[in-house]
């Protein structure tokens, strides 16, 4: 047998939580919708805010044909890069949105999707790299 050990990978559990913490950061802001904006219905009020969406009348008076005021929302996946959207057409009626269905089917980005997971990857390496460092930095200055 060999007197010489081999060298396996091995990490601190103080960093294997801290990579547990940043992973599920990351999955977390990839995977929650967010919704982006509100924009305008049929009569071209241009990009809206909610609190101008919200006050919008119910009616929408236009060279005197009335229809009700419906608003787009757009709702989106993905941190850094976009993976899926989600457009819907909501009305507000005594305040509360209500949907009106989906206009748009959600679908992936598969580009995006690569490059979002190559970004987290980088970034779980760093961290793994400024994590073990830090301690090896600290035991050796404990030990002087």
């Amino acid at each position: 047998m060999s007197s010489l050990r081999k060298r396996r990978f091995q990490i601190h559990l103080s960093t294997a939580v801290l990579l547990m913490f940043a992973a599920g950061g990351m999955m977390w802001t990839s995977l929650v919708p967010v919704t982006a904006k509100y924009f305008g219905g049929e009569y071209g009020q241009g990009a809206l805010s909610k609190e101008d969406a919200l006050r919008l009348p119910p009616i929408a008076h236009v060279s005197g044909v009335r229809f009700p005021v419906v608003i787009h929302r757009l709702r989106t996946r993905g941190f850094p890069y976009i993976i899926s959207e989600l457009t819907d057409d909501i009305q507000f009626i005594h305040g509360e949105p209500v949907s009106l269905g989906s206009v748009s089917e959600e679908y992936v980005r598969i580009n995006a999707v690569l490059l979002n997971v190559l970004i987290e990857i980088g970034v779980l390496i760093i961290v793994w790299f400024l994590c073990e460092r830090w301690i090896r930095w600290r035991s050796r200055k404990r030990n002087l």
